[in-house]
């Protein structure tokens, strides 16, 4: 029996990490996340679409993080490669995700 994703459940130091404006720390933060959602089914942690195949190895793998991604995003970077148009991963859905739940709105307060 699979889990659910649950994107709540991220501890709260990322509020102080600000992975949304460093890459490294955002990559970091990916990776570790990937490595603590293994029976989980989850969504992509670049595009947020649930195409990931539960079986990890059938999905494509990051050429810029140690993830899996899901196939389409996997054939995206791959295009974008290419062309020198590499998406920043502090601009991954998991990202803008955490993003919206830690990062403090125009008002000053916060959201968790």
């Amino acid at each position: 029996m699979s889990q659910i994703y649950n994107p709540d459940a991220v501890p709260n130091f990322i509020r102080t990490l600000k992975p949304w404006d460093d890459p490294d720390t955002a990559k970091t933060l990916i990776e570790q996340t990937q490595d603590e959602t293994k029976l989980m089914v989850t969504p992509c942690p670049r595009c947020g679409m649930k195409r990931m195949n539960p079986a990890k190895v059938r999905n494509a793998l990051s050429r810029y993080a140690h993830v899996y991604i899901c196939p389409e995003c996997g054939t995206d970077e791959a295009l974008r490669d290419m062309r020198n148009l590499v998406l920043p991963l502090n601009r991954w859905w998991i990202i803008d995700r955490w993003k919206g739940l830690f990062a403090p709105d125009k008002e000053g307060g916060g959201t968790p």
